[in-house]
């Protein structure tokens, strides 16, 4: 039974890294391509943050290259999931939602892995100390594997079934990242934190895999938060998954 889990999730990787060898056929640096725009973003966000709140670069430009490389992979896996079915190879294919779903999940690991070379020259530049706390990781890393599944399904089905959605999303998808501590720190907010922080799932999701990076533990707060969330939404994408998943081929 492992070996065949082991095999499974070894074809999907392997597919996924064939998706992403064919999204950047004739490109130069390949996927490396979202690493340089990543760094240009980053030292972008941190001159601003720099002119306008007059912050320690020491602080903030690590925090904002965790939080924009996570983005960055939480953005990619929404965006996909809209028009993730909407394909009609799938009517010519044997192949399960799900399966489509883990290749892209695969696709967008292998490219956040090529993300994540930025943060260990800044990890030696600012010396961010390597604690105890990358023990917490593991949990981070659940909470966005999973958290990827259950909003693929979701957003996958619901956009298949409703074209109107799409825009709704995406727009709503933006407000969110201007409204979530992404590329600002939450040291400056006079007000309103509970919105923007305290109860923001998407903030309190990204800070399972910052706050270990950077050195600090994850709160008991953002683990019942998440923990919360997460299943609550993995069994919504279940009873999704199972009422609807015989019904792509008609509404395709």
């Amino acid at each position: 039974m492992i070996k065949k889990i082991k095999n499974i999730i070894i074809s999907y990787i392997t597919l996924g890294w064939i998706e992403v060898q064919l999204k950047y056929t004739r490109s130069l640096l390949g996927p490396f391509w979202i690493t340089l725009s990543a760094c240009v973003l980053i030292g972008g966000m941190t001159i601003v943050n720099l002119s306008l709140f007059g912050l320690n670069i020491r602080e903030v430009m690590p925090w904002i290259a965790v939080g924009i490389i996570l983005w960055n992979y939480i953005l990619n896996i929404i965006e996909e999931s809209l028009g993730i079915f909407d394909d009609q190879k799938i009517l010519n294919i044997n192949i399960e939602p799900f399966e489509i779903i883990a290749i892209q999940i695969s696709k967008n690991l292998i490219i956040l892995l090529h993300n994540i070379v930025i943060l260990i020259p800044l990890i030696f530049i600012f010396n961010i100390p390597i604690t105890k706390n990358y023990f917490y990781l593991p949990y981070g890393v659940f909470v966005f594997i999973i958290n990827s599944i259950s909003f693929s399904i979701i957003f996958g089905f619901l956009c298949l079934r409703y074209r109107d959605f799409v825009l709704i999303i995406k727009n709503l998808v933006f407000l969110l990242f201007l409204m979530t501590p992404i590329f600002w720190v939450p040291v400056n907010l006079n007000n309103n934190r509970i919105a923007f922080v305290d109860y923001n799932v998407l903030f309190q999701i990204i800070q399972t895999v910052r706050d270990p990076i950077l050195g600090n533990p994850i709160s008991n707060f953002c683990f019942l938060i998440t923990s919360i969330f997460t299943f609550l939404f993995l069994f919504i994408s279940i009873f999704i998954y199972k009422k609807f998943n015989k019904r792509i081929v008609f509404w395709i």
